[in-house]
């Protein structure tokens, strides 16, 4: 579901498909009900919630372009206006038609960047390299990315 909802594609890891979509894995969406249930009120499951799926998030081996980039998931998942679309994901999980992603399917031959010819072409080096160089974004760029 979580990659329909940011139309991503199957090669995208099951955390960084979730972190976009704003949704919680579904084992803590079923705990989190059970708390209620021994006392805790709704407020604090919810922060349980958001605290066990942060905990996880940092620890994931997976995703961690998408984390460097949204590091904090009660921000992320809670912002209401968020319009993730295809080319958005492509870039927020590093799945976008670089010259690095397609030489893992060896689509292209090389990875050499052809805008500077100094690196390899991933979306970092274009985001930050390339369009943040002399001229460019850089100063632009925000880490994290604000929703």
């Amino acid at each position: 579901m979580a990659l329909r909802l940011i139309r991503g594609f199957w090669t995208i890891s099951e955390d960084a498909a979730l972190a976009l979509a704003g949704l919680p894995p579904i084992d803590l969406e079923i705990k989190a009900p059970s708390l209620m249930r021994c006392g805790a009120s709704r407020l604090e499951a919810h922060e349980w919630l958001l605290g066990e799926w942060q905990s996880r998030w940092q620890t994931s081996r997976w995703g961690r372009w998408t984390y460097q980039l949204i590091p904090e998931m009660a921000v992320w998942a809670e912002f209401q206006h968020k319009c993730v679309d295809y080319h958005l994901t492509q870039f927020l999980t590093d799945h976008s038609c670089s010259r690095a992603y397609l030489l893992k399917f060896r689509h292209v031959e090389s990875a050499q960047c052809l805008f500077c010819v100094d690196g390899e072409e991933a979306a970092e080096h274009v985001l930050i390299q390339v369009h943040g160089g002399e001229g460019g974004a850089k100063d632009d760029v925000r880490y994290p990315v604000q929703p």
